[in-house]
């Protein structure tokens, strides 16, 4: 009779041991499916937002000149020519006052076209609000593009930092980092932010990485502090090199701001002055 009583102590562990592994999948696999509903349930939302924009209509192209005009010259390309403002068209429409009405936070769109990033930005009333919140007020770990709390939400001050997670399906600030391949830059090196009063068209000058104690967050609060100091400074951090940008104490700089990695204080930043 002993021995069949070990032979059933076996066959309960092996029992138990089954159990728990089941168990341990199922958890795992209830994770995953949770994890994955998180991001398609956000990017769902946001895909639902952007009926609020439409592409602009591009005008038609002008009549090619006539065949007897001759053509002029090829000349090369001067100094002035590579700082040259671009024509700025907005590429987009956003129906701010829909999106106003659906949600007060919110304070501008953001639009890069290079990365297809356009997103709302949203102004909560302290930093954390937007950190994992939504656009609708959903909790969801992609949370918004926001900026700080406290500060004129019309991008009117010299320093604005927009913040984004960097999301691992590549939405919000998840393709951001794409920037540091020179010819993504090249591809466009503008970005814009559209407001209710004003739509607003950023040269990238600096793309870097940082940490969050950096004067990369400087946020300015007195006429002594020196905007084009911080914009040279900016300008020697950057790890590619950008074609010269004319700027004055009188420039507006905004920060787009995410994590590099998942956990650590490294930021990856990309920062553009105003050109209008």
């Amino acid at each position: 009779m002993k021995p069949r009583k070990k032979k059933n102590n076996s066959s309960i562990l092996l029992v138990v041991l089954i159990l728990i592994c089941v168990a341990v999948i199922g958890f795992s696999a209830y994770k995953l499916i949770s994890i994955q509903w998180n991001y398609s349930s956000a990017q769902d939302e946001y895909d639902d937002i952007r009926r609020h924009t439409e592409p602009k209509k591009k005008q038609k192209d002008e009549p090619a000149a006539e065949p007897d005009v001759p053509a002029e010259p090829d000349q090369e390309e001067s100094e002035d020519d590579k700082t040259a403002i671009p024509e700025m068209v907005v590429p987009i429409s956003v129906d701010h006052n829909a999106l106003e009405a659906m949600n007060p936070d919110y304070v501008g769109w953001l639009y890069i076209e290079a990365l297809d990033i356009s997103y709302p930005i949203m102004q909560g009333p302290d930093e954390n609000y937007y950190l994992h919140r939504t656009f609708e007020g959903n909790d969801r770990y992609a949370g918004s593009l926001f900026i700080n709390s406290g500060i004129p939400g019309d991008f009117s001050i010299p320093h604005t930092i927009i913040y984004g997670h960097n999301m691992k399906d590549m939405s919000m600030f998840g393709t951001l980092k794409l920037f540091s391949d020179k010819a993504m830059y090249n591809e466009s090196d503008l970005f814009w932010v559209l407001t209710k009063e004003k739509d607003y068209c950023y040269r990238i000058f600096s793309i870097h990485t940082c940490f969050d104690e950096s004067d990369t967050y400087m946020l300015f609060s007195g006429p002594s502090q020196s905007v084009s100091d911080f914009i040279r400074n900016m300008l020697n951090q950057s790890e590619i090199r950008m074609p010269e940008t004319e700027y004055d104490d009188n420039s507006k700089v905004v920060t787009l701001s995410t994590c590099l990695y998942e956990t650590g204080p490294e930021r990856y930043v990309v920062q553009g002055i105003r050109l209008n």
